[in-house]
């Protein structure tokens, strides 16, 4: 298969081949943490069947830009075992990090801050009529 593109640069196939490097890289650090499994794998079908490693493997260079579309290759190979062996062994449940939680924590306690100053609503006691009930019936 012999791919021909007139209109793209070098430098255009640069900054593709750089970015689903890293949106890969991106990928495997989440899936090592259960994070965005269905995601990654959604992602690595894209790469793999809508031809961009076709594409890069055919214009691949070692120069001032490189392009590595085997690289790419292996990457999307690889993220995709790791999510295997992630579906295979059950292991799907996020891991929630530590710092995470405090986050989490720490921005519950900004709300609850915030709601302390609004004034809270003012009844009349006075206004609200009472029955006394006699015998437990009303």
């Amino acid at each position: 298969m012999v791919l021909y593109m007139a209109d793209v640069s070098q430098v255009d196939l640069h900054v593709l081949c750089r970015e689903t490097r890293t949106r890969l890289d991106a990928y495997s650090r989440a899936v090592q943490e259960c994070k965005s499994l269905d995601a990654a794998l959604d992602f690595c079908r894209f790469v793999t069947w809508s031809g961009l490693v076709q594409i890069l493997k055919a214009h691949s260079n070692t120069g001032v830009l490189p392009i590595d579309g085997s690289h790419i290759e292996w990457k999307v190979r690889e993220l995709q075992r790791q999510i295997q062996e992630r579906y295979v062994s059950g292991d799907v449940k996020p891991q929630v990090d530590v710092a995470e939680l405090e986050r989490i924590n720490y921005k519950l306690d900004l709300i609850a801050g915030q709601l302390s100053h609004l004034p809270l609503p003012k009844v009349d006691i006075a206004a609200v009529p009472l029955r006394l009930i006699e015998g437990g019936k009303p």
